[in-house]
């Protein structure tokens, strides 16, 4: 069984590092439209608009998306289409929970912050229409058939690229319309989708609350370590909201934008161990899963450096080229950030791991240890040193995180 397994695990891994690579790269197009074209301070405020769908998009991970991924084979194919009712029941509650609370910061930043209020109004309608967009990709995952999620997201991304091209034509640059043309695409998308191969539903309202209870049960330790770990991952813009201005915090997320463009293949192949790693944890074989995390970290370092280096050596003159002028002078955070990137991509193995143990508790500690630690550092060092202390203070997070995951794993497996 191992073979096919593992060459499973190959296929689906190369097909979600090219899925993941189609949204990062999405993502990466817009936020140099907007540094671009509109300025650092818009960008700080779209991005910290994205962090929060990037937590909503754990949550649902967590708490939907995980769960259904493990529950969904163990149905008959007649009990199927009333489980995934029930599914998208709870995906309808979040979603409806997530529109009313953005609805109500859109109305409470017309009275106090008028410049957030349209950007937000905007967010209120896309951000739904995102995690629908994620919770379909997730069913073709689920259900071994991830061209079909690739196809989507490639379709979203050419729609949402035309219309940021249209923007740029007619000089119509603002927030509010990116996040609408955002929006329409995600729609539009998903409704092909569903169209074409959506899934059979047959809700059974008696049945939802159980499978709820379920679902939170299975989800809330995972939803506890992703959530932390997406924290910290995404807590320097916010920390800067509270130190500096909306364009300081436009630069450093440029720079950690440009960084996390080996995202997609940390993402991708540590996507593609987890079963591996799963099959070996089941099996009891800890010497192996030690020796297996340890090839992983190893090559997790080594896919990753030959991005990272040339960021960390040359990335300051391509920001300022993809960016502007108004984004130069920042070759010594962009150096930082790389070697953080690496880092992190290496406690990836250790990460996934502990989570084939049934140890997450762990993960979350070690996200927990390293958002306080950047939240200190970057408080001690900012008005010494600006961006460049915000950059250290996430390396040094990122230090500890790892090493807490890595000690962590060692420990619960040394039997």
């Amino acid at each position: 069984m191992r073979p096919s397994v593992i060459t499973m695990a190959r296929s689906r891994g190369s097909i979600s590092v090219l899925d993941q690579a189609v949204i990062s790269g999405t993502n990466f197009v817009t936020t140099v439209f907007i540094g671009r074209l509109m300025g650092a301070s818009d960008l700080g405020i779209y991005i910290l608009i994205f962090t929060v769908l990037t937590f909503l998009i754990g949550t649902a991970e967590s708490l939907i998306a995980a769960p259904m991924t493990s529950l969904i084979h163990k149905y008959s194919e007649a009990r199927k289409p009333e489980y995934l009712g029930n599914v998208f029941i709870h995906h309808g509650i979040l979603v409806t929970i997530v529109t009313i609370s953005i609805v109500a910061a859109s109305a409470y930043a017309y009275f106090n912050a008028p410049a957030l209020a349209l950007p937000l109004a905007a967010a209120a309608l896309w951000i739904p229409a995102v995690l629908t967009r994620e919770l379909a990709r997730r069913y073709w995952m689920a259900t071994f058939r991830p061209a079909f999620a690739l196809g989507l997201d490639l379709a979203i991304a050419v729609l949402h690229v035309a219309w940021l091209g249209l923007l740029a034509v007619t000089r119509f640059t603002s927030l509010a319309a990116i996040l609408i043309g955002a929006f329409v695409a995600q729609i539009v998308g998903i409704w092909v989708w569903w169209r074409r191969a959506g899934p059979a539903l047959r809700p059974a309202l008696p049945a939802w609350r159980e499978h709820l209870k379920v679902h939170l049960r299975l989800g809330s330790s995972n939803l506890l370590a992703l959530g932390t770990f997406i924290a910290q991952l995404y807590a320097a813009p916010w920390l800067l909201a509270l130190l500096a201005t909306p364009s300081h915090i436009g630069q450093f997320a440029a720079c950690h934008t440009l960084v996390m463009l080996t995202n997609p293949l940390t993402q991708g192949l540590a996507n593609a161990v987890m079963p591996q790693a799963a099959l070996l944890s089941s099996e009891g074989n800890t010497s192996a899963l030690r020796h297996y995390t340890a090839t992983t970290a190893l090559r997790l370092s080594l896919v990753v450096l030959p991005l990272a280096v040339p960021l960390a050596l040359f990335g300051g003159p391509l920001l300022a080229l993809l960016y502007g002028e108004a984004f130069g002078g920042l070759q010594a955070i962009i150096t930082i950030l790389a070697l953080a990137a690496v880092i992190r991509s290496a406690a990836m193995a250790a990460y996934v791991s502990v989570w084939a143990v049934h140890r997450s508790a762990w993960n979350a500690l070690a996200n927990v240890a390293g958002l306080l630690m950047t939240a200190v550092v970057t408080f001690m060092l900012f008005d010494g040193l600006g961006l460049l202390g915000a950059a250290i203070a996430l390396l040094a997070g990122d230090l500890l995180a790892a090493l807490i995951r890595t000690v962590a794993f060692w420990h619960v497996t040394r039997g």
